[in-house]
């Protein structure tokens, strides 16, 4: 069915997953294929785009967040024409590297890295101990582990700036998801304790939560 041009509509989770990556906001015009968010699910990334021009009405997930299929995501209001600020992209773009929203999602993800806080895993190691990623590693067949809330932070927003937090608190604390043993499906939960002392924070709970119940069922 066609909407019509001034239609609201929701968009919903294509699939079960988390939200990795949050491009628009509240009240932002896009182009018709614009993507608005990212999910990851089963190792794979899932890109919500939009169906036709539109304005962002809003943004009903977070990054970190997990999702069911079908979950309302995003309010759009329907354009009836591209907005006028969306330009083409250049035609050597993909000699220039990778596109903004990309390159935005890989440097995001590079925090998660042990490498990212050099200081504190030297602290780890100085005291003979490990951090939560290599003992994972360790544990986890090769490339089976598919962590879950990765871009979650600690739910500090009143006094840290978000860029802070996505340095300082990574995962919020605890790296956490699904992988193998041997060959066996686990679900593993492994609390960082080079942040912020290993405190169980709002949104290390929820990731918590979340995965018990995945291995429960």
């Amino acid at each position: 069915m066609t909407l019509p041009l001034a239609a609201e509509s929701t968009l919903p989770a294509p699939v079960q997953g988390s939200v990795i990556a949050v491009e628009v906001q509240a009240g932002q015009q896009v182009a018709a294929g614009a993507v608005l968010l990212l999910l990851e699910s089963m190792k794979m990334e899932v890109p919500l785009q939009a169906p036709w021009p539109a304005q962002v009405l809003s943004v009903d997930a977070a990054v970190g967040e997990v999702v069911d299929e079908g979950q309302p995501l995003l309010r759009l209001r329907r354009l009836a024409d591209a907005p006028a600020a969306v330009a083409q992209a250049p035609a050597n773009e993909a000699a220039a590297g990778p596109r903004a929203d990309l390159q935005r999602l890989l440097d995001r993800r590079a925090l998660l890295a042990d490498a990212a806080r050099p200081e504190a895993i030297a602290r780890r190691h100085a005291d003979g101990l490990r951090s939560a990623r290599e003992n994972l590693a360790d544990l986890l067949d090769d490339g089976s582990f598919n962590e879950v809330g990765a871009f979650a932070v600690a739910a500090q927003r009143s006094r840290r700036s978000l860029e802070d937090l996505q340095r300082q608190t990574p995962a919020d604390g605890l790296v956490c998801g699904t992988g193998a043993v041997q060959g066996r499906p686990v679900a593993v939960l492994a609390y960082d304790y080079t942040v912020l002392a290993g405190t169980q924070g709002v949104n290390n709970h929820a990731k918590s939560d979340r995965l018990l119940d995945v291995a429960a069922r």
